[in-house]
């Protein structure tokens, strides 16, 4: 059984890009001891994102569970700062790439007043125990934002480590939702 275990969902159009995910997680793996596997899935029938990671997390054996874009990147030593890691959660800093310019985020230290206001946790760094998210789980009712609804029940019980390192490159999508709707929208929400 492999230490980490990554899901890389993708719809037909990203057939090409996935192939560049899944290369650049596993140049990260040759860097490292731990053993993780990748999981890519085709969302065929287009069911969406938290459907098909929990559909994923079914039969998930590995100790920790990840996901990551498929028109994302990992970047070469995005494992080896996780070689020693054991708690419940994790997360990292990522370069934003936007039309060919890259930008470094830092996450920063988990505050989860600042979470409640923004989804400052950039998805393709997390690992989860698959423990937390098989009792959790993604909400299949949300089409978006089913990364920062996760890690706010999560962070709720879980004080995550912050692995102060880049571990991808995220490729932003200038056309998702601002973040004022996606706020009104999540203030909405019963968890909060």
């Amino acid at each position: 059984m492999a230490k980490f275990g990554i899901v890389v969902p993708f719809v037909e159009e990203h057939n090409e890009l996935v192939l560049d995910a899944v290369l650049s997680i596993m140049e990260a793996i040759d860097n490292c001891q731990d053993i993780i596997e990748v999981i890519p899935m085709a969302d065929k029938n287009r069911i969406g994102v938290p459907k098909m990671l929990n559909k994923a997390l079914k039969d998930f054996k590995h100790d920790y569970f990840g996901y990551f874009g498929a028109d994302d990147t990992m970047l070469p030593n995005a494992f080896k700062n996780l070689e020693n890691f054991n708690g419940d959660w994790c997360y990292g800093d990522c370069i934003q790439v936007e039309d060919g310019n890259k930008y470094p985020y830092y996450a920063g230290e988990f505050n989860y007043q600042r979470l409640k206001e923004e989804n400052f946790i950039p998805a393709g760094s997390v690992f989860v125990k698959t423990e937390i998210l098989k009792e959790i789980r993604f909400n299949e009712k949300l089409t978006f934002a089913e990364d920062w609804e996760l890690w706010l029940q999560i962070g709720k019980r879980y004080k995550p480590y912050y692995i102060n390192q880049f571990q991808y490159n995220y490729s932003m999508d200038t056309s998702v939702f601002n973040k004022s709707f996606i706020k009104r929208f999540l203030n909405k929400r019963k968890f909060r």
